[in-house]
């Protein structure tokens, strides 16, 4: 029998839009239920229908640690989806290990040139139900590869430029607007920011995440502050928040900003955890004075030094998540270097501006202006060193070894007078790129260009930018969710309230709410389909949606600019919120950035059909 994840006496999950939900790997069940009349099948017959259908494209694994004996599934009603059944009817992994895509022959069978043209070609030929939400299926799939026409691809065993010829790397362009120092100097004036340089960064995908920061909250030495917007106390969370409560017994200054309408509404119990644990939390809202904004951030800031930057909310969907398990397909960055004092100056800024409201007791909150000094004494330091100040932009951006050496700066935008400069700054690196650029993004709302009322200008402008650099030759990739995504934790909530009335024994609830599911479901991502095909009218541009719920804020422009953070690519956080990023000119990131959005692009489906829907 399926259990709820075990959550604080008295916390309940969000049934709001952009709630964070208790989910289960319940969650991962599709809205169409499993009849009993069809009847469970042998693994040989699945197997011999799949390969038998694929004509070739897939193949068995031949890993014997895989235990296929007594493996069954059942058809489930409506697509041609098996589900698995007993022990492994919850378990990603396994599932998606029992078949492996050739992708060479995939590539071969579709005449392209590589993996990424090939789904192209391929689903071209495929109707759309838009009632659905789904392309027509010529052979049975299992669950757990959701849209994917193949096994999802945990793995890349081959060349990048056999996935995407695009992601071929021969170096950067030494003539790109981005090494030019006046174009840098341009930047720090209009966001108030700076490079620094010399800072050692790593992608922190998924689950890893959690486990940096635990690590890193238990090497603090002498405070450890956070500005997240979301903090649930499950079983996924616990770990970091009670290790940042111990390290508060033992002295350390630990202060957390969260967003004010999670700890007013569903998670009043962990907020009360956290206080009663001696943390000082501020809980911050900017929704009534600015048109609705919410504290988006997502950073962290270790004794000044190291720091974690990106797009994570504390709650278990994220921190127990492999990518690949039907959590949030997420990344985070690591930076341990000069750019740790600039998150450091934000999180003192974002403190004693909300502290310093009438409407919050200053006798409550300790005062984070002394750590002003430590900052100065870092950034002092960091200069005499020549890592940081523009009077070393030429120096560093004309020699090859030093232009991609972990030059770094961190943009925090709040709503607000000149602090209000993402879509602006985005805008200036879209108008410098020459190739590629792919970008990632959970939601998408903007006006087009010729509406009537224009109610969100800069996002409309960011759009409006994306596709004249499209229109110039620049290739374009966007990822965004589809139907198995959903609307991220509140699709998981309804979909785990079906579950949990199937396992009780009520079929007409369970049907219920995985009805509503749909229905909502269908909805919201049917307007985000809408605007992917509208921006896929554009010549070289590409959109699609992931088989995950991507939650990922990520660009790489031209493979030397690398981008995470928290910014969706909407009319909230371009036009009202709190957000933040670090962008980022590093070798080893774009590496890493290149193989990781690689995994990303070929794990989706991409907007395209016979039908045009």
């Amino acid at each position: 029998m399926i259990k709820r994840r075990k959550v604080l006496s008295g916390q309940v999950s969000a049934v709001a839009l952009g709630a964070i939900a208790a989910v289960t790997m319940a969650g991962a069940f599709a809205a169409e239920k499993i009849s009993e009349k069809n009847p469970a099948v042998a693994f040989d017959q699945v197997s011999s229908d799949i390969l038998k259908g694929s004509q070739g494209l897939l193949k068995l694994n031949s890993d014997k640690s895989l235990n296929l004996a007594g493996v069954q599934f059942r058809l489930v009603d409506g697509p041609a989806t098996y589900y698995t059944l007993g022990e492994h009817a919850r378990d990603p992994k396994f599932n998606q290990l029992l078949f492996q895509t050739d992708v060479r022959k995939y590539i071969a069978s579709e005449n392209t040139t590589d993996f990424l043209e090939a789904k192209r070609s391929y689903y071209s030929r495929l109707n759309f139900d838009l009632e659905h939400q789904r392309h027509e299926r010529l052979y049975p799939y299992l669950f757990d590869w959701k849209s994917l026409n193949h096994a999802p691809i945990r793995e890349l065993t081959e060349p990048l430029e056999v996935y995407a010829k695009e992601m071929k790397y021969t170096g950067p362009d030494t003539d790109s607007k981005y090494f030019d120092p006046n174009f840098q100097k341009e930047l720090d004036e209009m966001s108030q920011t700076e490079l620094s340089r010399g800072n050692k960064l790593t992608v922190l995908p998924n689950g890893k995440s959690q486990i940096e920061k635990i690590r890193q909250v238990k090497a603090a030495k002498h405070f450890i502050f956070a500005a997240v917007m979301a903090w649930e106390c499950d079983e996924g969370a616990l770990p970091l928040i009670d290790a940042m409560i111990e390290k508060r017994k033992e002295g350390l200054d630990v202060r957390i900003i969260m967003e004010k309408f999670y700890p007013d509404t569903v998670f009043k119990a962990c907020y009360k955890r956290m206080e009663e644990g001696g943390i000082d939390v501020v809980r911050l809202t900017d929704k009534f004075k600015y048109k609705f904004a919410f504290m988006h951030n997502k950073f962290f800031t270790f004794d000044g030094t190291t720091g974690i930057i990106g797009g994570q909310n504390i709650a278990h969907f994220e921190t127990l998540s492999d990518g690949f398990n039907h959590y949030n397909r997420d990344t985070d960055l690591l930076i341990e270097g000069p750019a740790a004092a600039d998150i450091l100056e934000n999180f003192i800024d974002l403190w004693e501006n909300h502290v310093n409201r009438r409407f919050v007791s200053t006798e409550k909150h300790s005062s984070a202006y002394p750590y002003r000094s430590l900052l100065k004494e870092l950034r002092n330091q960091q200069v005499m060193d020549g890592k940081r100040g523009q009077m070393h932009y030429a120096d560093w951006l004309s020699k090859p070894e030093t232009r991609m050496d972990g030059l770094c700066r961190i943009a925090i935008q709040r709503p607000y007078g000149r602090n209000f400069f993402l879509a602006d700054l985005y805008a200036k690196y879209f108008d410098a790129a020459k190739h590629h650029i792919v970008m990632t993004t959970p939601d998408m709302h903007f006006d087009a260009d010729d509406a009537k009322k224009i109610k969100s200008p800069k996002t409309t402008g960011f759009y409006k930018n994306v596709r004249e650099a499209a229109k110039r030759g620049v290739r374009i990739d966007q990822i965004s969710n589809g139907r198995d995504g959903g609307w991220g934790e509140f699709t998981a909530q309804l979909r785990e309230w079906s579950n949990e009335e199937e396992d009780k024994g009520h079929p007409g609830w369970a049907n219920y709410w995985a009805r509503k599911e749909e229905k909502q479901t269908v909805s919201k991502i049917g307007e985000t389909r809408e605007l992917l095909k509208m921006l896929s009218q554009t010549p070289n541009y590409y959109t699609w949606t992931h088989f995950q719920y991507i939650h990922a804020k990520q660009i790489l422009w031209d493979n030397i600019i690398s981008v995470i953070g928290s910014v969706n690519l909407d009319n909230t956080a371009l036009d009202r919120n709190h957000e933040g990023a670090a962008i980022c000119m590093d070798e080893s990131l774009a590496a890493q950035m290149r193989n990781l959005l690689t995994l990303d692009l070929i794990n989706s489906t991409p907007v395209v059909s016979k039908n045009n829907e």
